[in-house]
């Protein structure tokens, strides 16, 4: 049984039409879902349960879709009875606010130390896998940030720069939210490590707010900037494009997976693209499941690099007339200079 690989919890629980059970399990705290599958998952495998569509599924799971609670012929269940709390829907209803408006209802921990290291882990017999709380450094320690607040001493300038970022320019935050969320977790998550904090909060303070007021989301992501020392041109002259993409992509403020998925998205330009007129940037045509081989879940990455200006969309067209999205990136070995197609006399 699936709620024997989670004795500590019981899940809340519903019937599907056909006789199946959704159970819902509460987190403890917020959790990146790549690390929360991943522990039900090992949870589900020492349990003796494999997972198999259609019989047993972990969600979220790509692009499937999940049935809502209590819709037509689906109830909620006792979770040590496995019947329904009543037959009535408005019963139903009425048992299911009660009881996540008075929280009564358990949470399941993932412990702190689960996915912290990238580390091979054995799942059963099956192959082995790297586990890892979060797809970048990074965003790991935004992560951590956020659940626990300051852990040493002379960080809180750093932290409150690294979750500006984020607020500003992942979560779309304008910078009088990002001034309140933030002046709200400096106070909650100080943690007696900001010197300066327990001197003066109103001085820490201002200074939080002087972040944000300085941050510039419209300058993230135009391309304009390259990492410190990079050599785009071999002394030979010639363009290392390998160099010129890394260059770039280091002048983007993303994680290591959006850094990874640029990376991808501009070397295939570079190789299939088409000039545009004025030689400065490429056109290429990405089909879906070429950007999902790059990253499964790409959809929210590429949102994120064409709201930065790291990629334009060129073309928009519907998948029932046979034909891709395309794409606009700098072209990043040099301008192309285009040939006259014929000599003008003199």
């Amino acid at each position: 049984m699936v709620d024997a690989a989670f004795p500590e919890c019981a899940p809340i629980a519903f019937s599907t039409p056909r006789g199946g059970r959704h159970l819902h399990y509460a987190l403890a705290a917020p959790a990146w879902a790549e690390r929360v599958s991943g522990y039900g998952r090992d949870r589900l495998t020492a349990a003796g349960v494999q997972l198999r569509a259609g019989e047993v599924e972990l969600f979220p799971s790509g692009a499937k879709l999940l049935r809502a609670p209590l819709g037509r012929g689906c109830y909620l269940l006792d979770p040590h009875t496995w019947e329904p709390v009543s037959l009535d829907r408005r019963d139903n209803l009425e048992a299911l606010g009660e009881l996540l408006g008075r929280e009564q209802y358990d949470r399941l921990e993932v412990p702190a130390s689960y996915g912290a290291n990238e580390t091979p882990r054995k799942l059963g017999t099956g192959p082995r896998r790297r586990v890892q709380a979060s797809p970048s450094e990074f965003m790991q320690e935004c992560d951590r940030l956020l659940r626990e607040g300051l852990w040493r001493t002379s960080q809180r300038n750093d932290a409150c720069l690294k979750l500006a970022w984020l607020m500003r320019v992942v979560w779309g935050f304008d910078a009088e939210r990002t001034r309140h969320e933030l002046v709200a977790w400096l106070d909650a998550g100080h943690n007696g490590c900001s010197r300066e904090y327990l001197a003066d909060p109103a001085k820490a303070r201002r200074k939080v707010a002087a972040i944000v007021a300085a941050f510039r989301p419209e300058k993230v992501g135009t391309g304009t900037r390259r990492a410190p020392g990079a050599r785009v041109r071999p002394p030979d002259g010639r363009v290392d494009l390998d160099g010129a993409i890394g260059a770039f992509v280091d002048g983007q403020a993303l994680d290591g997976r959006e850094r990874r998925f640029l990376a991808r998205l501009l070397a295939y330009a570079h190789r299939r693209g088409a000039d545009t007129l004025d030689g400065t940037a490429l056109d290429v045509a990405i089909p879906f499941r070429t950007l999902k081989t790059w990253d499964w879940q790409y959809g929210p990455i590429l949102r994120l690099l064409l709201s930065q200006g790291c990629v334009e969309l060129a073309g928009r067209y519907g998948a029932q007339i046979g034909r891709c999205n395309s794409y606009r990136v700098p072209r990043l070995d040099g301008p192309k200079t285009r040939t006259p197609e014929y000599a003008v006399p003199q």
